[in-house]
């Protein structure tokens, strides 16, 4: 909304008092806008008070202010760029999912992180981190694979997620976030020894194969669970399991 587009501007407050306040004003919204006609110390009573009677008459009416969010959500891209998802000012509960289109990068990917972010500022890594979003990938996609991520936020302000391919299956995908100093340290753990083992993927025989799939399988479940111990044990058999491939190579 611009300065053009408000018809008044209502002092309100002790410091509408303060001249430098009203010369401020009135050289942003011009001095006809600014209603001095009203009490600045008694204004906000008298609203108070209309609302209540308003209120009282009508219980059924809604005149409550929604609430919206104060910062940016968004998460980070190539170069720590700040994506904004949800932007500053969107109502709470958001009134519909918010989406964004990412791709797989290579080919057999199967966990994608997504670091969630709130703030103002355009470096992401200079706003707060509040999660990660760990998407569970089904087997052999290609690379370029669109997913779809909606966003959103609850009435108590909770970020929220749902994901799927983009590819006219609507196949949904697993999403969960990962919170915390110990478990996102497995997660990324669990992150390089698969992108490893896809390295290593023409060394790797079938029995092997199936061996880490089930180790990842239960990595997956424990990190799910918070079992970080479990989640510890999966890891060290998954790297064990790849140095043992890469012994037989060499």
């Amino acid at each position: 909304m611009t300065p053009e587009q408000i018809d008044h501007v209502i002092l309100v407050g002790g410091s509408s008092y303060i001249p430098l306040v009203r010369k401020s004003l009135a050289e942003v919204f011009g001095e006809a806008k600014l209603v001095t006609t009203v009490d600045p110390l008694r204004s906000v009573a008298f609203g108070a008070a209309l609302l209540a009677a308003k209120l009282v008459a009508n219980p059924e009416c809604s005149m409550v202010t929604p609430e919206v969010t104060e910062v940016h959500y968004g998460t980070q891209t190539q170069g720590d760029k700040f994506e904004v998802i949800i932007p500053r000012g969107t109502t709470i509960p958001t009134p519909e999912p918010l989406t964004r289109c990412f791709r797989v990068s290579v080919h057999g990917l199967r966990r994608i992180g997504l670091p969630i972010y709130a703030g103002h500022d355009q470096v992401a890594s200079r706003n707060e981190l509040l999660a990660t979003l760990w998407l569970e990938l089904p087997e052999n996609l290609p690379a370029g694979t669109p997913v779809e991520i909606s966003f959103g936020l609850d009435r108590d302000g909770i970020l929220e997620f749902r994901a799927s391919l983009s590819d006219g299956s609507g196949t949904a995908i697993v999403t969960y976030l990962g919170r915390g100093a110990s478990r996102d340290r497995w997660e990324r753990k669990v992150d390089r020894l698969l992108r490893l083992k896809h390295a290593l993927r023409s060394q790797v025989t079938v029995e092997t194969e199936q061996r880490w799939q089930g180790l990842y399988a239960r990595a997956i479940q424990a990190l799910s669970g918070n079992d970080l111990h479990a989640a510890e044990g999966c890891a060290a058999e998954m790297e064990e399991l790849l140095q043992y491939v890469r012994r037989s190579q060499g």
